[in-house]
């Protein structure tokens, strides 16, 4: 997922350190945070994943896995 948000949104600057926030960090609960991020991060920036043919779905599953881990 890291990959092809940083792809989608390589030129939009809030979303890239928000991703290298995301790259930094390390660890289970850190990983089950970074699940949340994602699936915020696409509900609020659909249009530049929506054009790369990114499956939304994929960032909505990323939420619900990290409530299943907790």
């Amino acid at each position: 997922m890291l990959h092809h948000f940083s792809f989608a949104n390589f030129n939009i600057q809030v979303v890239q350190k928000k991703l290298q926030r995301i790259r930094e960090g390390g660890g289970h609960s850190n990983m089950i945070q970074d699940m949340v991020e994602f699936s915020a991060l696409g509900e609020k920036n659909q249009d530049p994943l929506n054009k790369i043919g990114f499956e939304l779905i994929s960032s909505q599953n990323a939420r619900a896995t990290s409530h299943a881990k907790r």
